[in-house]
């Protein structure tokens, strides 16, 4: 990825920011956009084809309300809703929100080798039976927040709320294709948190 002035975007150190809203120049070999050292992804594919499973991964991918397509958009909001205020901070939501679109695809792939296609919609249990819920990016569900502090506590909920959920997936399955790819989703999940807690107590005190 690159800024509009042609440089790479580079993730942030909330503890030395500069002044002038440009990152320091660092080595950046074989880094992800969330910026720090990569670590390979196993390949997105489940042993066996449980159709609770599928359920309990839809939700991760575009169900609950804390889903990585929730993420996705709502990170992408916020990056472009603060651009012009702390481009920083717009900066380092921006890679975070392409590293959820990198999560996504991985599920999107899980779906698949299970027998499912990867269309945006969860599966709820209803007294009546199993109902499709399409996914909407509507207010409530994404937190469209115009100020840097409200957008950083509702990026930190929802980061907070997804790696919960990941856990208990984690907890509750046992197909070790998809436990391997979970636990390392959960890797840069909790950076994220990281990240996203530091700029906060940087700028909103």
């Amino acid at each position: 990825m690159h800024d509009r002035d042609g440089g790479k975007f580079l993730p942030l150190d909330p503890d030395s920011m500069p002044l002038n809203g440009r990152s320091p120049g660092r080595e950046t070999e074989r880094r992800h956009s969330h910026g720090y050292p990569p670590k390979s992804y196993p390949i997105a594919a489940a042993q066996t084809k449980n159709q609770q499973y599928v359920r309990m991964i839809r939700n991760a991918y575009c169900g609950s309300g804390c889903s990585e397509l929730d993420a996705v958009m709502q990170y992408f909001y916020h990056s472009l809703i603060l651009r012009e205020c702390t481009p920083q901070v717009s900066r380092e939501i921006s890679n975070i929100a392409i590293c959820e679109m990198h999560h996504l695809e991985l599920l999107g792939q899980l779906l698949c080798s299970m027998g499912s296609e990867p269309k945006f919609f969860a599966s709820h249990c209803l007294p009546h039976g199993m109902q499709n819920v399409w996914w909407s990016a509507r207010p409530g569900r994404i937190v469209y927040a115009g100020e840097l502090g409200p957008a950083l506590r509702a990026d930190i909920q929802l980061k907070t709320g997804i790696i919960e959920n990941y856990r208990r997936i984690v907890r509750e399955i046992s197909d070790s294709g998809i436990v391997r790819l979970l636990e390392r989703i959960l890797l840069d999940e909790e950076e994220h948190l990281r990240i996203f807690t530091a700029l906060l107590q940087r700028f909103c005190g």
